[in-house]
């Protein structure tokens, strides 16, 4: 569309060169050029507008699917029993949000590369059939059975043939251009090991947590055993296990 409006700004622009060496009327050229302004503006402001709905509707598809995801991991952690703080569920939806945008980015690349991909193969199957054509065209004229309308449709599909080569060649290298950037894929690689470390801190957390209320309640529960038992010696009311030994003497579970 640009390359249009530019061939005819062209034209129009040396039209009224000609009319102001000529000392003519230039008016009416003014007027095309204004109105083609005009045009050029409102096609721009109009795709300006659609790329901002586009990328509005990205970005709310983006924040859907990152919840998703962090609803997800939320629930990991919770089928472990442990809650999620406010602050690390902000953290997941943000990883999350990140996630799902290179989501789309990734299948928007992806979608680009296909519909490359498969003007390459309908090229190549274009250029089968005339090349089956040509090879039976060949095998009349070998076999002295060719008319001379054979012979012209033989020399068209020859140059039909050498526009398809060129075309496959150019359609294989806008393919190759298409494909997904390993960038991007890096990048949601990258996302998703920050996800996984942050479940695993809260998981670790909680963990921790866990064996320091357990620690505090066996504490408690002990102190309460040596003072009902009036022992001089808290080992005289409770002795520990051997597994309980190992871990205190030597940090083995």
């Amino acid at each position: 569309m640009q390359n249009e409006f530019e061939t005819q700004r062209a034209e129009l622009t040396g039209e009224l060169t000609a009319l102001v060496i000529a000392g003519g009327d230039t008016a009416k050229v003014r007027d095309k050029l204004s109105k083609l302004e005009a045009r050029e503006t409102s096609v721009r402001q109009a795709a300006a507008e659609a790329r901002q709905a586009m990328e509005a509707e990205r970005a709310a598809t983006a924040t859907e699917r990152g919840c998703v995801i962090a609803l997800g991991v939320v629930r990991a952690i919770e089928s472990r029993g442990f809650e999620v703080a406010e602050l690390d569920l902000a953290q997941f939806n943000y990883l999350g949000g990140r996630a799902a945008k290179l989501d789309i980015e990734i299948a928007s690349a992806n979608a680009d590369h296909v519909a490359a991909t498969e003007r390459v193969r309908h090229v190549q199957s274009q250029m089968s059939k005339l090349q089956d054509r040509a090879s039976a065209l060949s095998g009349l004229r070998l076999a002295g059975q060719s008319s001379d309308r054979d012979v012209g449709e033989a020399l068209l599909i020859e140059k039909d043939l050498a526009v398809l080569r060129d075309a496959v060649v150019t359609a294989d290298r806008n393919a190759l251009a298409c494909q997904v950037p390993q960038e991007l894929l890096n990048q949601r690689g990258d996302v998703m090991r920050q996800l996984e470390a942050a479940e695993r801190a809260v998981v670790l957390r909680a963990l921790k947590t866990r064996a320091e209320q357990a620690e505090a309640e066996f504490l408690r529960s002990l102190r309460e055993l040596v003072a009902t038992s009036g022992v001089a010696h808290p080992g005289f009311a409770y002795t520990r296990s051997k597994a309980l030994d190992r871990y205190v003497l030597h940090g083995v579970l």
